[in-house]
């Protein structure tokens, strides 16, 4: 016997009419967070700069984006100046269209630290207690500059 299961006809629900406008306003929505998200990336993989100053004490590398290095000029073991070098590839830092910047290896110096334009194959090596870094201007010839200014005040590197 069955009593307690009974076959039931299946009740019709009338459908909810459609809001427009709420609809256009979550399309809107949606557009203007995908703009917004393209913009972000655009200008963060296309803009960015390194500021290097040179003061009595030491080199200063700022970068947006990434932590600051300060060069004491007493640190300084080593200068050069080269168009040679293979950056390697980035362990930790930021990499763009414009700018790299953070700890990288290669096979010429192991772990170092690079501040560099991508644009400019010219770099500035220095050694210090702490490590290698290299950095660069954006083109060569304001490469060329900073590194003939640090040449002028720590005259002991001079070879």
């Amino acid at each position: 016997m069955n009593t307690i299961c009974k076959n039931k006809s299946p009740v019709s629900v009338p459908p909810k009419p459609r809001d427009l406008k709420k609809e256009k306003r979550s399309k809107a929505l949606i557009l203007g967070f995908i703009a917004v998200t393209f913009l972000l990336v655009g200008i963060t993989m296309f803009t960015g700069s390194l500021t290097i100053t040179l003061d009595n004490s030491g080199i200063s590398l700022h970068t947006s984006g990434w932590e600051d290095k300060e060069i004491l000029y007493s640190d300084i073991q080593s200068i050069e100046y080269t168009d040679q070098l293979t950056p390697g590839r980035r362990v930790f830092g930021l990499g763009n269209y414009v700018l790299r910047a953070g700890d990288f290896k290669n096979d010429r110096f192991g772990k170092y630290v690079l501040y560099s334009y991508n644009r400019c194959k010219e770099y500035i090596i220095v050694e210090t207690p702490e490590g290698t870094v290299v950095f660069n201007g954006k083109d060569s010839e304001k490469t060329k500059e900073v590194y003939q200014e640090i040449l002028d005040r720590v005259p002991i590197l001079a070879n």
